[in-house]
C-alpha cells in the first residue's frame, strides 16, 4: 500500500479518546451542560448537577426554540409593546 493511501485510511478511521472525570473538591458540586440540534431541525439544551462523588443531584432539559420564545415574551412584556406576532 502506498504511503498516501495509508494516510487517507488513517484519517477516515475513528479515533478513540479516553475521557476521564475529575470530581470537584469535597463538599462541592459540578454542572455539566450540552446542546444539540439537527440541520434543519429543532435544538435542545440540557444540564446536570453532580456532587463530589459523581452522583446525580438534579437535571434539566429545554427545547431551545421554546426557551428562546419564553425569553422573547419576557422582553416583550418589559418593553410594554402593544402588539406582538409570534412566528416559530
Amino acid at each position: 500500500m502506498l504511503q498516501a493511501e495509508q494516510r487517507l485510511i488513517s484519517r477516515s478511521l475513528p479515533r478513540i479518546v479516553q475521557v476521564t472525570r475529575k470530581p470537584p473538591a469535597a463538599s462541592s458540586f459540578e454542572v455539566n451542560t450540552d446542546g444539540s440540534s439537527s440541520n434543519p431541525g429543532k435544538g435542545g439544551v440540557g444540564a446536570i448537577i453532580q456532587d463530589e462523588k459523581g452522583e446525580w443531584v438534579r437535571g434539566s432539559y429545554r427545547h431551545a426554540e421554546l426557551w428562546v420564545l419564553r425569553y422573547g415574551l419576557s422582553l416583550f412584556h418589559q418593553l410594554n409593546i402593544p402588539h406582538l406576532e409570534i412566528e416559530i
